[in-house]
């Protein structure tokens, strides 16, 4: 069985993105997760049932980064005060929402857990010439 919106949906039931988010947004969302599950988790022992679990899980990762630019991690009514979680600056990666740590936590082959730039590598850089 595939992840369909509605699965994700169940991710975000009470909220303003349940009603926010369209059916071709979360498509796109659960075909972005699925690529990364099956080009990364595939082969490594983990069942259909736990693949899906992932990719359930990393849809909303996708999602709360593109909405939300990482998680809310603070937010006020009064004076409109919003504050969004920043990763910190020597790890990136899945684990910078909940719904990613999710992610990682039922890989237990590690490999989402390795997916991460760390301040150590080379960066990527932009120049126009």
């Amino acid at each position: 069985m595939a992840v369909v919106p509605d699965d994700i949906r169940t991710l975000f039931k009470g909220t303003d993105l349940d009603s926010a988010l369209l059916e071709s947004e979360i498509a796109s969302f659960i075909s972005n997760a699925a690529l990364i599950v099956t080009e990364e988790l595939s082969g490594k022992g983990l069942s259909a049932g736990r693949l899906e679990l992932i990719t359930k899980y990393l849809t909303g990762h996708f999602i709360i980064l593109t909405i939300e630019q990482g998680g809310v991690r603070r937010s006020r009514t009064g004076a409109a005060d919003e504050s969004y979680v920043a990763p910190p600056p020597d790890r990136q990666g899945f684990a910078t929402t909940r719904f990613g740590q999710q992610a990682i936590a039922l890989d237990s082959s590690g490999t989402l857990a390795s997916l991460v730039i760390t301040s150590g590598m080379a960066r990527a850089e932009f120049r126009v010439v």
